[in-house]
């Protein structure tokens, strides 16, 4: 493709692709200088040449011009890569049925089990924090906060590869930087807003507005599904003019979960449903897992797909990698691993854990905390803990440039009237938790859930760790013999 093609210049070139991250490098490329949250584009023009550009479009001066290269000039930078991605990739999203999630959490689970589920009767992508998936993955990065190009590369793979559908979690931040508003979402889906989330965000204003501008996008032939316990529900119910599908446990909703019983290995709950009602069994654990199972059972009816072929499917489904994942090879105590890293988080697993342990044995939590906490964060995350636990095993996160140890003991100011250790290396606390562990005890793993790797600064290295799941199976099989 020629730049041309995109915009009217007197210096014309071939393009071989769009870029707007000068740090990666792309033969032949089209620069444009996004201005971000904590950088601007325009200041890394030089850059994006030396790693590729051939031509840049800008908005502000440029005081060092390179012969040879176009540049072009327009009002909006923002608006122009929207243009040019529709044009690079021929308009092929628009023929695309997409589902986009949104909220403060449960976004991936929502958008993986969506994924999932719709393999039992198309062909549905997934695109998030898990990575890519074309059914299965064939991408590790997380996209749980996307650039507009990552998102259009994401699913021209998809479409190379014939899958018309997709799954896509949408943060905040991306939604608050339009890079999803080159495409038209067929359904959106809203979990929920974690009060404490949004108070601790500084661009809590906009996580709101940026999601109801999403919903107000949605237009009348489309479906926008609500969860209705949430506080912010009536604000998205105003905003939009989409077909609306509620889901909740407390409130009155279009898919309402009643006489919820939750245990170690599954749930099992009652669904309300257009003046129906039917069993649901699920392997999902926690509370939480059934409001996320509601909004996917309500997207599945908006497409049309029969609740009873939903619900046989719903039965068989396996649980997210990380995300309230039971690890099971017939040992006699409980193993979940979970991501949460907030003591919101915390509190919603481990109160759900200790519900089904039973008062004799013990609930033993595994944990550390990543970089740039506060000190007072991380010791609301000891005191969450040490709530509910019998016994704490603290360990590395993704700590950067920070020292672990010093991080662990500020986690442990928060531990009131609880036993804890520091085992700095995750894997062998792992370990040591899973050896401790007695019949009838249950192990939860926190903080890492499906990321393999340990962020311990300087370079981050993929696949630099085998995983908080892995690692627990490997330590049962080797218990086991």
């Amino acid at each position: 493709m020629k730049i041309s093609d995109i915009f009217t210049v007197k210096e014309d070139k071939e393009i071989y692709s769009l870029m707007s991250d000068s740090r990666k490098p792309a033969k032949k490329a089209l620069f444009f200088c996004i201005e971000g949250l904590s950088f601007d584009g325009h200041d890394y023009v030089e850059a994006a040449i030396e790693a590729g550009a051939v031509g840049v479009v800008f908005s502000k001066p440029l005081n060092n011009r390179i012969k040879g290269i176009t540049y072009i000039e327009v009002k909006d930078v923002k608006i122009a890569l929207m243009k040019a991605i529709n044009v690079f990739y021929q308009n092929s999203f628009k023929k695309m049925k997409l589902f986009g999630v949104c909220g403060t959490s449960g976004k991936t689970a929502v958008a993986f089990w969506l994924m999932k589920l719709l393999n039992k009767f198309s062909a549905c992508g997934y695109i998030g924090g898990l990575g890519l998936y074309n059914t299965v993955r064939v991408l590790s990065d997380d996209f749980s906060v996307m650039e507009a190009l990552d998102l259009a590369y994401c699913l021209d793979i998809l479409k190379t590869n014939k899958i018309n559908e997709c799954a896509v979690e949408l943060s905040s931040l991306t939604l608050a930087a339009d890079n999803a508003s080159f495409l038209n979402f067929e359904i959106g889906i809203f979990t929920n807003y974690l009060k404490e989330n949004l108070e601790k965000s500084k661009y809590k204003t906009n996580h709101k507005q940026a999601d109801e501008r999403f919903f107000e996008k949605l237009g009348k032939s489309k479906y926008a599904i609500i969860n209705s316990d949430d506080f912010q529900a009536d604000s998205l119910h105003k905003v939009t003019s989409a077909k609306i599908l509620t889901y909740g446990i407390e409130k009155k909703a279009d898919f309402r979960a009643k006489n919820i019983k939750m245990g170690a290995k599954g749930s099992i709950f009652t669904l309300m449903w257009d003046n129906q009602q039917f069993e649901v069994k699920t392997s999902a654990l926690g509370r939480f897992s059934i409001y996320n199972l509601l909004a996917v059972i309500a997207t599945l009816v908006a497409l049309k797909i029969p609740i009873e072929k939903i619900l046989m499917e719903v039965e068989k489904l396996e649980a997210v990698p990380g995300k309230m994942e039971a690890i099971d090879y017939n040992q006699d105590f409980n193993v979940i691993v979970d991501y949460t890293s907030n003591a919101h988080g915390f509190s919603e697993v481990l109160s759900f854990a200790r519900s089904f342990t039973p008062k004799n044995k013990r609930l033993i939590t595994v944990f550390g905390a990543s970089a740039k906490q506060d000190k007072l964060q991380r010791e609301s995350l000891g005191k969450t803990a040490s709530v509910y636990s019998d016994l704490i095993i603290l360990c590395e996160g993704n700590q950067r440039n920070e020292n672990p140890q010093e991080i662990a003991m500020e986690i442990a100011s928060g531990i009131k009237g609880k036993d804890y250790y520091y085992i700095e290396e995750r894997e062998y606390a792992i370990e040591q938790a899973l050896t401790l562990a007695q019949s009838g005890d249950t192990v939860i793993i926190l903080g890492k859930g499906h990321e393999l790797f340990i962020d311990r600064g300087l370079v981050v290295q993929k696949n630099n760790y085998k995983g908080d799941a892995q690692i627990a199976r490997d330590c049962l099989i080797r218990l086991a013999l």
